[in-house]
């Protein structure tokens, strides 16, 4: 890069942050004259640098301010399809902020030095352009978001809104569902149809006062990939009703939480599930659905991210006739989608499988599926005694979430069934002390349970734009002890395969506490779970670190997803 006045040169200003040394400076100019890369380029494709430490650079040797691109919740769209969705991913520029009155537009780019793009900009669109950096992979996580708008469909229901008249409604007032039939329910289905399209979990409707945002979670976090119009914010009540109707909810109760359910059919032959709910709050009521799509469930368990040791675990008790298999983790960490992996894996003509669940999250028409209704008295106690009577081999439920359903479950595993279930713990050593404390006995616990799983999702690297870096402190101490011979591991990067994120897809990572004679020791002896697991630790036992260290020995997970996980 040349000296540009009194600017200090990028290497230099690199070197007096203690970010390289000028030996590597020295190497990337001499593979500069091959590579004919700019020289931060060049050393980001050496991992001396990252991409953030360029823009840094950048900004202080240009005097151009960074912008926090993901902090921006709501894009310009007016300036976006002014410019067209073609000329900003060519050009790799997004449009955050404009002010009509002072007549200036604040664009973010990742590359300062592209001095012609102003002077286009200013030309296509009548402002003065005022001009930002941030990192390549921002960008391009923001151009995933403005070209997964599908804008065909919006102006649609931008184009029928517009027509309509509003009127003032009160706390109580009636909505005309009819009157707005036609774009609202265009809305609903493009909603829908993002979040199907992203692979999302879970789809969130929040209304407020002043404003509708819809979010969607992905790998486990949530993102904005849909932008909401101004005019759309006034018929937010009709927005939530229709959701509501769809889900056979009462419409007219908006005081109480309620749960729904919503069939989707993608073709003839596909469908899938939207277990809905609703939640009063301040700016109205929000919406939550989580997409349940029954095709993940035929996943191996290989599929799932088991590293192998835990793996075999797993298998080897799953096959046993009797006793209870518990899973672990926090709310949206897999623990059903894994038990019904299970099944599949075990499931046979000659079984009889029955399940207990509330809600029935996925419809197996091989399976004998109850679903708890409280309101009517059928509670997990009493339909787990009347599923006693109906001769199961195998009986999954939901969950042991108080004594009565923790002891007949238990009890359902001492008299000749396979019984899994769920529990809210943070880890397999934890289940057990949650198990005591819901009433169930150690000697119970102990003589019943045959492993405990606890399982986490992690974000899996794209592996188009991954990087390889130095094992960090902890990764080598790890490498040394499993004696495993890895030079370096991967970070996540960002590119346009990956929408800028540098993730793509989620793998388990897990821990397997299996019943042994130290087991059996350490409940009958009161050991707390860090205790318990310091004693099976000695036989065997890799806690959720250790999995997921594995996992980044692999090359499967970067460090940044393992302290999120495993923190």
């Amino acid at each position: 890069m040349e000296d540009q006045g009194d600017h200090k040169l990028l290497g230099e200003i690199l070197i007096s942050k203690g970010l390289i040394t000028e030996q590597h400076l020295d190497e990337a100019l001499d593979l500069q004259q091959e590579s004919m890369l700019r020289i931060g380029e060049q050393l980001i494709k050496m991992d001396a640098v990252d991409e953030r430490d360029i823009t840094l650079a950048l900004s202080e040797q240009l005097n151009i301010a960074i912008f926090k691109i993901e902090d921006v919740e709501e894009f310009p769209l007016e300036i976006v399809e002014t410019l067209g969705y073609s000329y900003i991913e060519e050009n790799k520029i997004i449009p955050v902020l404009y002010d009509s009155e002072e007549n200036i537009l604040t664009i973010v780019h990742h590359d300062p030095l592209n001095i012609f793009i102003i002077d286009d900009l200013e030309h296509r669109t009548g402002y003065k352009i005022k001009f930002f950096i941030d990192t390549e992979s921002n960008i391009n996580r923001a151009l995933k978001t403005l070209s997964s708008l599908d804008t065909s469909a919006m102006d649609s229901v931008v184009s029928g809104m517009s027509e309509l008249e509003i009127t003032e409604r009160g706390d109580d007032s009636g909505i005309d569902l009819n009157a707005v039939e036609g774009p609202i329910v265009t809305l609903v289905n493009q909603i829908i149809s993002t979040g199907v399209k992203e692979g999302a979990s879970d789809i969130h409707v929040e209304p407020s006062k002043k404003k509708l945002r819809v979010r969607y979670r992905k790998s486990g976090v949530l993102c904005q990939p849909l932008q909401i119009q101004e005019i759309i914010h006034k018929f937010q009540p009709e927005l939530i009703s229709r959701l509501k109707l769809m889900a056979n909810m009462d419409i007219s109760e908006k005081r109480l939480p309620q749960d729904g359910r919503i069939k989707v059919f993608l073709s003839k032959t596909k469908s899938l599930d939207l277990r809905v709910n609703s939640l009063p709050t301040q700016g109205g009521e929000k919406i939550c659905m989580r997409i349940l799509d029954s095709s993940g469930l035929s996943l191996g368990l290989e599929q799932i991210g088991f590293s192998k040791h835990t793996l075999d675990i797993f298998k080897r008790n799953c096959t046993k006739p009797n006793g209870a298999i518990l899973m672990t983790g926090p709310t949206g960490s897999g623990k059903t989608t894994t038990l019904y992996s299970a099944l599949h894996f075990i499931s046979t003509p000659e079984l009889n499988i029955c399940t207990v669940e509330d809600p029935v999250e996925y419809t197996i028409p091989q399976y004998n599926q109850t679903q708890i209704r409280h309101n009517i008295g059928l509670t997990f106690g009493s339909a787990l005694r009347a599923l006693l009577r109906q001769d199961p081999d195998i009986i999954l439920l939901g969950e042991m979430r108080d004594q009565e359903t923790a002891m007949i479950g238990i009890e359902a595993a001492m008299t000749g069934h396979l019984v899994f279930s769920t529990l809210h713990t943070n880890s397999a050593a934890g289940a057990v002390g949650r198990l005591v404390e819901m009433g169930v006995p150690g000697y119970l616990v102990a003589s019943t349970v045959l492993c405990i799983v606890a399982q986490r999702l992690a974000r899996g690297m794209c592996p188009v734009c991954r990087k390889k870096v130095p094992l960090f402190p902890e990764a080598t101490a790890f490498a040394k002890k499993v004696k495993a011979n890895v030079k370096y591991i991967y970070a996540a990067v960002g590119c346009n395969k990956c929408g800028g994120t540098g993730y793509k897809g989620r793998t388990g990572i897990h821990e397997s506490l299996e019943n042994s004679a130290v087991l059996r020791q350490a409940i009958a002896d009161g050991l707390d779970e860090h205790a318990m697991e310091h004693e099976c630790a000695k036989i065997g036992f890799l806690n959720l670190r250790a999995d997921g260290l594995i996992k980044i020995l692999q090359g499967k997970i970067d460090e940044k997803e393992l302290n999120r996980t495993t923190r």
